[in-house]
């Protein structure tokens, strides 16, 4: 049974960096969606010693993570109004759990009064993000600090 709980820093960081860098290498180091060497640049921001994924990690101070039988599976974290990452293990994919995290993501920006959640999303991931209400602001972006190739999204709350 699948359970969503806070981040647990210290406790999690390792097997968060290494979902987000399996997930990653995955599904969104396609040739096509990464320019200036933007794999290799963000998959080694997950593959530091923990003291510096952990720095990293502190400036989300909305961080969730899927649980099952121990084992994290999917996490969603950013800010008020910004989703940073958004993963699910494939093996995990398709059974709910990204709905559970974004829904418990844009509750909690909710609480913190925010009527508006951004997201610059991977070319692979821009139809899960419009399957839960976000929708494209502009056409896709070379983002060159991070060499990404990413699709601005945006959802509104009434």
């Amino acid at each position: 049974m699948i359970k969503l709980r806070k981040f647990r820093y210290f406790n999690d960081t390792t097997a968060v960096a290494k979902l987000i860098r399996s997930t990653f290498r995955q599904f969104s180091s396609k040739k096509d969606e990464c320019v200036y060497g933007g794999a290799k640049k963000y998959f080694n921001l997950y593959n530091k010693p923990q003291k510096e994924l952990l720095k990293n990690f502190r400036r989300s101070p909305i961080f969730f993570v899927a649980v099952d039988n121990k084992k994290i599976v999917g996490l969603i974290r950013g800010n008020k109004g910004r989703i940073i990452n958004f993963y699910v293990y494939k093996r995990y994919q398709g059974k709910g759990i990204g709905f559970m995290l974004i829904k418990k993501f844009e509750v909690e920006c909710k609480k913190q009064k925010s009527n508006l959640i951004k997201v610059r999303a991977s070319l692979f991931s821009v139809s899960i993000y419009q399957k839960f209400g976000y929708k494209k602001t502009t056409g896709s972006r070379k983002y060159q600090r991070m060499g990404l190739i990413l699709q601005p999204m945006q959802k509104l709350f009434k």
